[in-house]
């Protein structure tokens, strides 16, 4: 009988143990998940059965922990045992208001931003918001590193939760923890940032419930982002919130150009500020093609001949064509269509529009006897 009442006692007991949130130590022998030194701690449970890949833990440090999609934050702090789990911050202020205005913008704290600029506002916002250095130039048509666009994203996301960057964490391990870039995402930081890039990382920044749609962008509505593009969660999500806005005439987002300051400053001052957000339709009259008035043409060296190029449909955004030509030692062609010979030969004269339609006339130089 006493060995019954031992034994019930003994899995009554390993039973609440494991009830206990428990963050494994510094090393192996303290209870926890058993992962070598260097590898990273899992700590369970915390809240409705979430379980939570952090660490190394560092000897008398803290570090922040987020939840994920919870409302607690939870900081470790070393005692004589190991490491204790407290919640703080329970009843913190998350949300827009947090971005408040902390210094002045006004004309000529960048040398380089001209009063009236398209992009001003968005440096002022940023700036007043202490996401911009006081330096004398903002350098506007830089372009970003991956690194400076998680440095941006983590600033956005720490004004927002109201949180603090623990000491002695880097930028990259706080946007790893938080899951504003993943573990191989990309491969080096150091990298040039797209507009791809930018996009997929700023998405990260806020959550959802601070992105909520007021636009109407059906999926693949957007020309060169199908959605089996890798960034096309963010670059939509941003798109219908009114953060991201058209590119161009045609619609296009071109996410493979470097991302600037310039255009940043924008995009990240909407994410911010919904009041400079934009909202409307996203149909547009693209041109769908393009033919010329002739297929080929027969020239003599020094004559002159003029192509009219044809868009449809009629009544598209935008007319204009760029004009090229093969080889321009045998004949050239202005931005008006006019294609002048020079000497015997072959050269190609194609007209393409913004979007991309193309067309084409062959044209033929002979001499003339």
């Amino acid at each position: 009988m006493m060995k019954k009442l031992c034994s019930m006692f003994l899995a009554l007991a390993a039973c609440l143990m494991l009830t206990v949130p428990v963050l494994a130590a510094e090393t192996p022998e303290v209870a926890g998940t058993g992962t070598e030194a260097g590898v990273g701690y899992a700590v369970s449970p915390w809240t409705n059965g979430y379980t939570y890949t952090v660490g190394p833990w560092v000897s008398n440090a803290s570090y922040v922990v987020r939840p994920w999609e919870g409302n607690y934050t939870y900081v470790a702090t070393p005692n004589a045992s190991g490491y204790v789990y407290s919640p703080v911050w329970t009843g913190r202020s998350e949300g827009m208001g947090n971005f408040q205005r902390i210094k002045t913008y006004t004309a000529g704290t960048y040398k380089d931003v001209p009063s009236g600029a398209w992009y001003e506002e968005g440096v002022r916002t940023l700036y007043e918001r202490g996401l911009l250095a006081d330096t004398t130039n903002f350098r506007p048509r830089n372009g970003m590193t991956l690194a400076e666009v998680v440095s941006l994203a983590v600033h956005i996301h720490s004004i927002y939760n109201n949180w603090s960057i623990p000491s002695g964490m880097s930028e990259l391990q706080y946007a790893l923890n938080v899951g504003i870039v993943t573990h191989g995402q990309y491969d080096n930081y150091n990298d040039p940032a797209t507009r791809r890039s930018f996009a997929a990382i700023l998405s990260k920044a806020l959550p959802a419930s601070a992105m909520r749609g007021i636009n109407s962008v059906l999926d693949g509505a957007i020309p060169d982002v199908p959605m089996s593009d890798p960034g096309a969660w963010g670059i939509y999500t941003l798109y219908r919130a009114g953060i991201l806005w058209n590119n161009n005439d045609w619609g296009n987002f071109a996410p493979n150009q470097r991302i600037t300051r310039d255009s940043a400053a924008v995009i990240a001052a909407r994410l911010l500020d919904p009041s400079q957000r934009k909202s409307g339709s996203m149909t547009v009259v693209r041109p769908a093609a393009v033919s010329l008035s002739q297929s080929s043409l027969s020239l003599y060296s020094g004559e002159r001949r003029t192509l009219a190029a044809y868009l449809y449909p009629v009544g598209a955004t935008n007319q204009g064509v760029y004009w090229t030509s093969s080889d321009y030692s045998v004949a050239s062609v202005d931005s008006y269509g006019t294609v002048t010979a020079y000497r015997p030969g072959t050269a190609i004269i194609t007209a393409t529009t913004p979007a991309g339609a193309m067309a084409a006339c062959t044209v033929r130089v002979a001499n003339w006897y």
